[in-house]
């Protein structure tokens, strides 16, 4: 049987899991399961919890591999699809796949996975989608009379229980706040707040206290609500004090609800005697204060407010109530919460607390450094950056220097705050690091950084202090070596671990798959079945990531029919193929022109699975379409994405470009790409332009190729060797020597001038839309000299050749001299320099 056949058939031959997973079986009880052994029962749930702990312990990979054996034996599946959820939520966040993973929880009806599905949709603008899923969970499954003014559709019993979920109800309504359906909302948070949930306490009471008293009535009773929080003092009186005010809201008793209120205030304030009966017994031993030394320091300070000192210079001891003073520790429970949904919240946060006495530490900074991502508002890191040195105490913990190396890299500005994390540290002193977590935040920022030197000084001081590494430690090494072409320096990583029975432990599949990675990369395709050969012999358990890394390799090597003993393999474990299984094989037709065939796996795992097809499906079979100039089934494909509700990135629009230009119709590629920039409202990047500018030289068109280069300035997207490659060889066959000149000025950063851009002799002006650009300061735009990516030395050879036959301008010795400042090894041919300089 061919290849064609037989991979589609391997595909097919999988079990398929109903409606609910793909590659797990649905969870049913186990007594429903006659004959099922006791001891994988017992195992399954030693395994379920044994992942927890790990979970618990901040070791989210070795959860998930724990959680995974347990659901593969039936048990708690739907618990295994919401923690992959979450871990795909952790940065650096992908909300694709943890969206794929709850709605797999959600089929199985699992309350988390439902819940965190709305979440997602409400956060995405998707409101009918949010309010669908959240109600699922939000409502109470049985007995609980629901509200009469919302909707009918709540009548219906939910899956959340006998009290419902108490998240959802709160998401809920936050929803019907945002639709300005206040009593609505003012329902749904009641219900969450019967169940124990605080924030629904605190919305009730900003709504009570707005509508009833005003802002200041508000902001007073939000400071004794988390002042008792805070201090826990009274908590249950306080809870029924707020359900009896919300109740006389809904009732309209709005007279009765200003008393209530005020009697509510009374008690906090001057019931001394019923608050201390609450309080704990104070301790023999002084508790850790609240300096940032640490995680402990963010939960309990060294003294409450409302405790008396004691000792020989406490002074008398009377029974007057003192007044209550927020600490550190209320302030940063607040600036946690709004540090996630509200950065432009956290400096009022600031204000109200300096206000009260109390400055930045350690752990204020830490909690601020959580806001530092990629997509961060401007100016939000310098403002942090400016509180952390402006804290009164200057000496850094663990803690906060571990945020800053996450920091670094979650934001992409990995080098300049790594200078800025090497500053600190030179001034507040050495700082002793004793978390294998905290090395392996370091190595991944240096690694990012490309600084192998930096990756292996983190290393060695970590075996130097005999630091324990766990397996996430581990795999950050590897991973910071593959990433940065060392990948037999990874390899060695691996055998040092195998080779000491402490860490032998620790080398698992994921370990594994980024030197597979890194080697298949680098084109070294013989060294990644040495080391598959290896891991069999190692008895490495696979898993679906392994295999796809290999079946990708088949696809760059060509060696397709290594995919079949692949795929095999993994039906024989077990293992079911996910989308990106399917996509790889796809990829892997794609890449040997047998389109055919890829287009039937894709009918195969339409018809089979209850997988649809990605973003990265689609690309994928588009570039197929665009490698053979297939413009009308790439259209097919485009058409068929659209109406799967797939939305097309970046890549998609390079793709679409590509496949124009290869199509021999290059004008629509314009056309494509501004249709589907403006229907996604897509900012397009660097690739994108850069197939745009080739469509205009294939087309022949110079105006059309500055235009599009000058919008790609005016967007301060910074172009690469390849734009300026495309721009100047296109110059040299067009004849257009000022143009050249002005491209090769802005590929060195130099300044241009009015009159430099003027036209000479019988050439056509630059497009008005490149000399606006070129006018401003691009600096920015240079083009890299170093690296894949850099302008080719032979490039700016053959352009000033062209400029010595075709200009009489000083500009040309000006630029040259520039030119040679940057790259002093790079030497003309002597015929070329002698035109130059004989001219002038």
């Amino acid at each position: 049987m061919g290849d064609d056949v037989m991979i589609p058939w391997v595909l097919a031959s999988f079990p398929i899991a109903g409606a609910s997973f793909v590659h797990l079986a649905a969870q049913v009880p186990w007594q429903s399961l006659p004959g099922l052994d006791a001891g994988l029962e017992r195992a399954a749930r030693a395994e379920y919890e044994l992942g927890v702990q790990a979970w618990n312990l901040r070791q989210p990979e070795q959860g998930l591999e724990l959680f995974l054996r347990s659901a593969q034996k039936g048990h708690q599946v739907g618990e295994y699809c919401f923690r992959y959820g979450m871990y795909h939520e952790l940065p650096p966040s992908d909300i694709k796949q943890a969206l794929r993973w709850y709605r797999r929880g959600a089929r199985m009806n699992h309350k988390g996975s439902t819940t965190m599905l709305g979440k997602l949709h409400l956060a995405a603008g998707q409101k009918e989608k949010a309010m669908h899923f959240l109600q699922r969970t939000g409502k109470p499954q049985r007995s609980l009379e629901p509200p009469r003014a919302l909707s009918q559709s709540i009548l219906d019993t939910g899956h959340g229980g006998e009290r419902g979920d108490s998240l959802a109800q709160w998401f809920l309504g936050e929803l019907f706040l945002q639709s300005t359906k206040l009593r609505d909302a003012v329902k749904w948070w009641k219900l969450s707040a019967e169940n124990g949930d605080s924030d629904a306490m605190m919305r009730l009471s900003q709504v009570i206290a707005f509508v009833v008293l005003g802002r200041h009535a508000a902001l007073m009773f939000r400071y004794y609500y988390q002042s008792s929080i805070t201090l826990q003092k009274s908590g249950d009186t306080m809870i029924e004090t707020l359900r009896t005010m919300y109740e006389i809201v809904l009732m309209a008793k709005l007279e009765l609800a200003v008393f209530v209120l005020a009697a509510g205030l009374h008690f906090l304030l001057f019931s001394n005697l019923s608050l201390r009966r609450s309080q704990p017994k104070p301790r023999s031993k002084a508790k850790l204060h609240d300096a940032g030394d640490g995680p402990a320091a963010d939960v309990v300070s060294s003294q409450k407010p409302s405790e008396k000192p004691t000792g020989p210079s406490a002074g008398p001891v009377t029974n007057d109530a003192q007044p209550q003073v927020p600490c550190h520790q209320a302030f940063h429970r607040i600036l946690d919460t709004v540090v996630k949904t509200d950065v432009d919240q956290c400096w009022e946060v600031l204000k109200r607390m300096e206000a009260t006495g109390l400055s930045p530490n350690n752990v204020t900074c830490s909690i601020l450094l959580k806001g530092v991502q990629k997509g961060m508002q401007e100016g939000y890191l310098q403002k942090v950056m400016k509180i952390i040195d402006s804290r009164e105490v200057k000496d850094m913990d663990e803690v906060l220097l571990g945020s800053l190396y996450e920091a670094c890299i979650r934001c992409g500005q990995v080098q300049y705050l790594l200078n800025y994390v090497k500053r600190l540290r030179e001034e507040s002193g050495f700082v002793q690091v004793r978390s294998a977590h905290t090395v392996g935040s370091i190595i991944r920022a240096y690694g990012a950084a490309e600084d192998l030197d930096g990756v292996w000084a983190t290393w060695n001081e970590m075996k130097r202090k005999q630091i324990q590494p766990t397996r996430i430690t581990l795999g950050c090494m590897v991973e910071a070596l593959a990433s940065n072409h060392d990948a037999e320096g990874a390899y060695e990583i691996i055998q040092q671990a195998l080779a000491d029975p402490q860490t032998a432990a620790l080398v698992n599949a994921v370990t594994y798959s980024s030197v597979l990675k890194s080697f298949n990369h680098q084109k070294r395709f013989h060294r990644v079945w040495e080391v598959y050969e290896e891991m069999i012999k190692q008895k490495v358990e696979f898993s679906v990531t392994t295999y796809n890394a290999l079946l990708d390799v088949c696809a760059r090597s060509g060696e397709i029919g290594r995919a079949e003993p692949l795929l095999k393999d993994m039906a024989d474990q077990g293992v079911s193929p996910n989308i990106i299984t399917y996509g790889t094989v796809i990829k892997a037709y794609c890449s040997a022109n047998r389109l055919d065939q890829a287009f039937a796996v894709l009918e195969e795992m339409q018809k089979n699975t209850s997988l649809h097809p990605d973003e990265v499906t689609y690309n994928t079979l588009l570039d197929g379409c665009a490698r053979y100039g297939l413009f009308d089934r790439g259209l097919e494909v485009l058409a068929d994405m659209r109406r799967s509700c797939v939305a097309p990135s970046n890549y998609t629009l390079s793709v679409i470009a590509k496949l124009a230009n290869r199509s021999k119709k290059p004008k629509k590629a314009f056309e494509m790409v501004e249709e589907l920039r403006k229907e996604f409202n897509l900012k397009l990047n660097m690739h994108v332009y850069n197939n745009l500018i080739h469509a205009a030289t294939c087309d022949g068109n110079m105006t059309k190729a500055q235009e599009v280069f000058g919008t790609m300035l005016e967007e301060r997207v910074r172009p690469d060797g390849r734009t300026y490659t495309l721009l100047l060889r296109f110059c040299i066959t067009q004849k257009a020597a000022m143009a050249a000149m002005a491209f090769m000025r802005t590929a060195f950063g130099m300044k241009q001038q009015k009159d430099e851009l003027k036209a000479s002799g019988g050439e056509d002006p630059l497009h008005p839309q490149l000399v606006k650009s070129l006018l401003r300061s691009c600096h920015w735009a240079a083009a890299p000299l170093r690296g894949n990516s850099a302008l080719q030395e032979e490039v700016i050879q053959d352009t000033f050749d062209f400029l010595s036959r075709s200009l009489d301008s000083p500009g040309v010795p000006k630029l040259l001299a520039e030119v040679q400042k940057s790259l002093p090894s790079m030497k003309l041919p002597k015929s070329t320099t002698s035109r130059i300089f004989a001219k002038h």
